[in-house]
Formats: C-alpha cells, structure tokens, sequence
C-alpha cells in the first residue's frame, strides 16, 4: 500500500464537506502524515468587479477583500475547531482553484489531494468533480475526490 506523508485537503467552508474532512484526517493518521487544509476564495464576480471600476474604487475593493476572506477564515476555523485536528496546516489563498491547488500542492511537497465535490448536473464534473478535473494535468501527486452523502450516478451501464 501506498504511503503518503503530506495530504491535502480542498475544503470550502461555506459548503461543510464533513466527509471529505473525516477521510482526509482518517488518512493523514493512518498513514502518519501531515494534513494540510486548503480554502481558496475565488475573485470577485465581474459584476462586483464593474461596480467598482469607478474612480478611486481600490479602497472599497481592498475593503471587501478583507471581509471575503475574514468570513472564510471563519468558516475554516470553525471547521477545525476538533481537538483532533490541532496540528492541521491551513492555507487561505485567493485566486482561480485551477491555479492555486497545483502551486500549493507543489510548493508543499504534497502526495495526495483530497477534495470534495458538488452534486451537479449535466457532463461536466460527472465523474470527479469540476475542479478536480481541470486540476489533474497540473498535479504530480494522486487525487481523491468524495462526493456528497446520499449522490447517485446518473451513469448507467448498457
């Protein structure tokens, strides 16, 4: 079997992925590893983004950066608050996940990423998960991705 030294996880607070939590965090102590919790913020929406093209907007922006990313922080927090999880490692980054995860995971020697996914419909995302496929070719470790409780594949075999 496989051993793995550092894991990560791609969480995002706001949607309590507790499964994807609990299966990286029962990972990083059954390999002994150390377990790394990522929560990127994506940009603001291009609508935000208009609204504050007018002049002198960079105050503003800067402002509501700042709360964007207090609020995740909180989020993040709140979900490690388990004693069990004390020696997590945290990463609060801003930026495109396609972007952020491959330079972290490199940046931090990391072996395998852990992260959830969204019940979505339609193809994309069908089989892993959005972000986890537009992050593949950037990796150079193992991915796992977990879906939600209670998802049912709309695949079928013929």
């Amino acid at each position: 079997m496989k051993q793995f030294r550092k894991i990560l996880l791609v969480l995002d607070p706001e949607a309590q992925r507790q499964p994807a939590l609990e299966r990286a965090a029962g990972l990083a102590r059954q390999h002994g590893a150390s377990l790394h919790v990522l929560t990127v913020l994506e940009d603001l929406p291009l609508e935000l983004k208009m609204l504050l093209s007018a002049p002198h907007p960079g105050e503003l922006r800067e402002n509501i950066e700042q709360q964007r990313l207090a609020l995740r922080q909180q989020g993040l927090d709140r979900l490690l608050e388990n004693p069990s999880l004390a020696g997590v490692q945290r990463h609060l980054l801003l930026g495109p996940p396609e972007q952020v995860i491959p330079q972290i995971a490199e940046r931090e020697g990391i072996e395998l990423i852990v992260m959830g996914t969204v019940a979505r419909t339609g193809i994309p995302g069908l089989l892993i998960g959005n972000t986890a496929e537009r992050i593949l070719d950037g990796v150079a470790c193992d991915v796992l991705t977990i879906k939600p409780e209670g998802f049912i594949t709309p695949v079928t075999l013929i």
